[in-house]
């Protein structure tokens, strides 16, 4: 595991009973997977899911300057637009 987030609501700072873990390869967290799942701790039931996380991949597309009005490094239309034009 080389990442752990257990999400909490921002006002009482109360645990919502989920988290997310990133596993540095696809062998841990398999393991990880089919050890947890359905395991109680601590008197409360463990379900895990497979998710794929959008976070690092989104933030390539996150604009680099905030005064900028091209939103979207290589998913902008502009972009499309000029790589249809390329090709």
């Amino acid at each position: 595991m080389i990442f752990a987030k257990i999400i909490k609501d921002h006002e009482t700072g109360d645990r919502h009973c989920y988290a997310f873990i990133e596993f540095e390869d696809k062998e841990s967290c398999a393991k990880s997977y089919f050890k947890m799942d359905n395991t109680q701790v601590d008197d409360i039931s463990i379900q895990a899911y497979f998710i794929q996380s959008v976070a690092k991949l989104w933030s390539q597309y996150r604009p680099r300057n905030k005064r900028s009005n091209n939103h979207f490094r290589n998913g902008s239309v502009d972009a499309i637009k000029q790589q249809k034009e390329d090709n």
